[in-house]
This record gives structure tokens, sequence and C-alpha cells, in this order.
């Protein structure tokens, strides 16, 4: 018995020192979890994982590796409001170091939620400065920053483009998510009026309204359409491309990838710039920069993108300026 107690006695300071070396190392992973920067993104589309792969390479090429130095969350709603919703208030119970959200539905949904988490956006669709949400586009003054377009000159560019394309043209449809902030439509209508266009609405909430809406399309005599920015129509691209050639309507959208699934042409900022330069504010939130004093930008970079096999589906012939500016054609 007397021999064995040395035993003892070594065996209970080893497994001492063992079980305070594994509770040193909890502690310190703990606090060094705690210290990792949350980041969230929202946005009412489904998701896209173009996107989500973007973003984390993003997100590398500046240092961070979800998962190891960084809390990447992403919420995507699938179009329901009312998801949107929840994301928004459950990212901010969180109380994340920044949230990243896409769309006027989803820079709406944060504001609604959180004036205090930094927000940056990448909105297409909304006025920042008329939404109350920046004071200035040099000052936000506020929690959110990001990029915003610039929707006079851009609903204006895309119909002096249908109307060079269409002779004779009078109306245009306007293909538009019912989600999205209304200010892009206001636009349009304002430029299409200073142009002597007349405007048919096609407002859609969902995906299974898409072939009603070009039905009206055709009924009211729309002679183009033109899309609007939308995540959840962007889904459906496909679909409203063979729309589209079925009715025998020119049909223009906004980003490049829709050229490559049949749209007849494309004109709009670049996105993945776009997504990509919203990193790079997101990582200067995390190293000290306030939201209230990052400008709030526009759109450096455009495309103008061709599609000439869905053009001689419809028996269109693009102008020979069209070929001129474009910087994509698709044969």
């Amino acid at each position: 018995m007397r021999g064995g107690e040395p035993k003892r006695a070594a065996t209970r300071a080893l497994c001492f020192v063992l079980a305070a070396t594994w509770a040193g190392a909890s502690i310190s992973d703990t606090r060094e979890a705690s210290a990792i920067p949350a980041v969230a993104l929202i946005n009412p589309a489904p998701q896209v994982p173009h996107f989500t792969r973007l973003i984390r390479d993003t997100f590398r090429e500046l240092g961070y590796e979800p998962g190891r130095n960084l809390n990447y969350i992403e919420r995507w709603a699938g179009g329901s409001e009312d998801q949107l919703r929840r994301d928004a208030a459950e990212l901010a119970e969180r109380k994340v170091d920044a949230i990243i959200a896409g769309t006027s539905a989803g820079v709406r949904g944060a504001v609604g939620t959180t004036r205090t988490i930094p927000i940056v956006a990448v909105d297409m669709e909304s006025d920042p400065v008329a939404n109350g949400w920046a004071a200035s586009l040099a000052k936000p003054g506020g929690n959110v920053t990001g990029f915003f377009l610039d929707l006079p000159e851009l609903s204006g560019k895309r119909l002096e483009q249908v109307k060079e394309l269409v002779p004779r043209l009078s109306r245009v449809a306007v293909l538009y998510d019912a989600m999205l902030d209304p200010a892009p439509i206001r636009a349009m209508e304002t430029s299409a009026r200073s142009l002597g266009l007349s405007v048919v609405m096609l407002r859609v909430q969902r995906p299974g309204e898409l072939s009603r809406a070009f039905d009206t399309a055709v009924r009211k005599r729309a002679q183009a359409v033109l899309m609007m920015p939308s995540p959840m129509l962007e889904v459906s691209a496909s679909q409203i491309a063979d729309l589209a050639v079925k009715h025998r309507l020119p049909l223009a959208g906004a980003f490049p990838s829709l050229a490559d699934v049949g749209f007849l042409y494309t004109y709009g900022p670049n996105v993945d710039d776009l997504v990509r330069r919203s990193i790079v504010y997101v990582d200067r939130i995390l190293k000290g920069e306030r939201p209230d004093n990052l400008p709030i930008q526009r759109p450096a970079k455009f495309d103008f993108v061709l599609n000439t096999k869905t053009a001689a589906a419809i028996g269109i012939k693009f102008p020979q300026t069209f070929f001129l500016q474009a910087d994509r054609v698709i044969k």
C-alpha cells in the first residue's frame, strides 16, 4: 500500500496538471473566439451561390478566413418579407460587427432593426438620402454606407438605348419586383416622359406571376420590356428570357449574367465589382473606421453586353453603334 502511494500521488499530480492545461486552453480559446469579428449578409432573395463564393473569396484576399478569424453569417429570405424581418431581428440581437445588406428590401430590413450596427449596402434601387438613411453621400452621418445607383441617370440611359434599338418606339413595359423600393420606378416614369414614351408597369410578387405579366405587356401593346434589378427576378431569368422570345419582345436587363441566359442585351453596373468594394468597406469598419465617415459611392464600372442569338430569334438587328460600345457580344 505504502509503496503505491508515490505512484498515486504522481498520477494525481499529472491529472491536475493536465486538467489545468486543458482548462487554460479552453479559457484562451473562448476568449479568442469571442474576439473574432462577426459579419452578416442579409438579402431578401433566394440564395445566390455565386455571391457567397465571391464574398468569401474577397474576405480571404483581405486576410480573413471564415470560420477561423471571421464569423461570417448569411441570411437569404427566399422572397419572404416575414423571413426578412426575422433575419434582421436575429442579426440585431446577435450584435454582429457589420451587416452587408443587399437590395433596398435588405437595407430597409436592417435599418428597421438597428441604428447602431454598421450597414454596408449594395443597393441598386434606393436613394439613401431621400429615404433618410444618410444625411449626404459624402458624409452619411449614420450607420448606413455603401454603394447606390444614380437612378435617374441609369433609367434615362436604358430608355435611350431601347429607343435607338426599336424603330418608332412609343410604349415600354417595365418588369419589377413589388418587394423593392419604388424609387427606380418613379425615375423610370420621369425619364420616359422626358423622351415622349409611355410605360406599362408589370408588378410581380413571385415567379408564378411572370407569364401573366408578359401577357399584360402584349395586351397593352408594349414594344419592349426593361427588367428592373431584383434578385428574385434574376433567379427566374431563364424563364423571363424564354417568355420574351415567345412573345418576340426585346428584353433588356441590368447585369451581364442576364444576357448569358437569353436577354437581348444588358446595361448596368458590374455587381461583382460592387460586392468586392463592399467587403473592402467592411474590412475598414472592422479595423476601426466609422460608417458615418465612409462616403456613399456610385458604381464605377458599367457593362454593356449584346446577345446576337436572341436578336436573330426575335428578328432584331443591333445598330452598329451598339457593337462599337459593347463590352461583350454573345454569338
